[in-house]
């Protein structure tokens, strides 16, 4: 069974505590945790078996959503207004429809670019990395578009090409 420390909304250090009880002692995603075989503090999402509690408990309890805010250590709401890119909000796109489609209709390397981006978002959007999975959204919508555009622009230099040789070549 798995012990964890934690720090508190007013800094003091406590526990150790079972890894099933951190929840009811008002734990959130951004609390510092400790544990056997850490290297250091860490934020409790970015501990992979804390941070499935707290998948499991929004899928069960799915609190009200309320704009601009956060929950502190003890549980409530915090009223500091974050930007979006701290607020977790809406989850942006992977745009992976994007790449693979241009991957495999016709730009492959900026098609793959474009996965590698996408795949990184749910990644960091479920790690509580905000910023970086929007950051990596607008990266893979930016070089699926860069994918589609090049692709559009050979297949119009290409049809361009065929026109005028097969027009040279049909007055025989």
């Amino acid at each position: 069974m798995s012990r964890y420390f934690y720090i508190d909304g007013k800094g003091n250090q406590l526990g150790p505590v079972e890894k099933e009880r951190l929840m009811s002692v008002g734990i959130t995603p951004e609390t510092l945790v400790w544990g056997e075989n850490m290297q250091g503090w860490q934020r409790a999402v970015e501990v992979p078996e804390i941070a499935a509690m707290f998948w499991k408990s929004e899928a069960r309890a799915k609190p009200e959503h309320r704009a601009g805010q956060r929950y502190d250590n003890s549980g409530n709401y915090k009223s500091r207004v974050y930007n979006q890119h701290e607020e977790p909000g809406v989850k942006p796109s992977t745009y992976l429809w994007l790449g693979i489609c241009t991957t495999i209709l016709c730009c492959l390397p900026f098609g793959i670019v474009s996965i590698v981006y996408g795949a990184k978002v749910d990644t960091n959007w479920f790690a509580g990395r905000y910023a970086e999975a929007y950051n990596y959204s607008n990266k893979a919508k930016n070089w699926g578009i860069a994918a589609a555009v090049t692709a559009g622009v050979v297949f119009a230099v290409y049809l361009i090409v065929v026109l005028v040789v097969a027009d040279k070549y049909s007055h025989f």
